[in-house]
């Protein structure tokens, strides 16, 4: 496994950002297989705009299957996450994990968009999913999302609500 201490957890910003979730990309240079916002960046324009909304769509609470879904009920994948397109026939996926940057204040919902896959199953594949759970439960990636958070409030790219601010941290 590469080593995680040289990733970063970038927040993606210019999207409809409430107080109550977050998106950012996991990046990762020396992992091929962390390649979400690379694919973000490749995109044309069209396809950018598309996903932004159905990003956008998320925070704002909606629920949406066909644009994105997780995985609630399968206590194993509970946390992962999935973004949806589709582009000249082909089915194409974000994969991310949900996690809660602030754990005393569980109203807040980060979504870390990890690695993309093109598919054309109904199925998911389990190692994207298995992929996204590990690196939510690894010590390098939380403290990256620890320090993205504070580097973020820091620059006021975040602000938090009077609410998130009297939680503990």
């Amino acid at each position: 496994m590469p080593n995680r201490k040289s990733c970063e957890v970038k927040f993606i910003l210019g999207h409809d950002v409430n107080n109550r979730r977050g998106l950012a990309f996991f990046v990762c240079p020396n992992d091929d297989t962390i390649d979400a916002e690379a694919v973000f960046n490749g995109l044309t324009t069209k396809k950018k705009r598309d996903l932004k909304s159905r990003f956008d769509a998320w925070l704002a609470g909606k629920v949406n299957d066909n644009w994105y879904h997780g995985w609630p009920n399968n206590p194993d994948y509970k946390d992962c996450f999935v973004f949806r397109w589709k582009d000249n026939r082909q089915n194409h996926r974000l994969y991310s994990f949900l996690c809660n940057p602030f754990p005393n204040n569980n109203n807040i919902r980060l979504c870390v968009l990890v690695s993309h896959a093109a598919k054309n199953t109904w199925g998911t594949d389990p190692a994207e999913l298995n992929g996204a759970k590990e690196l939510s439960t690894n010590v390098d990636v939380n403290e990256a999302i620890k320090k993205a958070i504070k580097e973020a409030i820091k620059d006021g790219q975040i602000k938090l609500s009077p609410e998130t601010k009297g939680s503990k941290r």
